[in-house]
């Protein structure tokens, strides 16, 4: 690898970061992020609850009867 390859590469990231960033910049990439966000919480909020029922099956609370 030549210190021009390294260069290149270097230049090549920086112009795909720049890409980006003006990219997410516009209402589109604005709307990604922001749906983004959302899916985010939705999955923690499924996985949140998710959790909760597998620890009332291993500690016994799903099987039990109301009062």
């Amino acid at each position: 690898m030549t210190p021009e390859t390294v260069l290149l590469t270097i230049k090549a990231c920086a112009e795909a970061l720049t890409a980006t960033m003006t990219w997410l910049s516009t209402d589109q990439g604005k709307a990604v992020v922001a749906k983004s966000l959302e899916d985010r919480t939705a999955w923690d909020r499924f996985w949140a609850e998710a959790g909760g029922g597998i620890r009332k099956f291993f500690s016994g609370e799903l099987f039990k009867q109301p009062s």
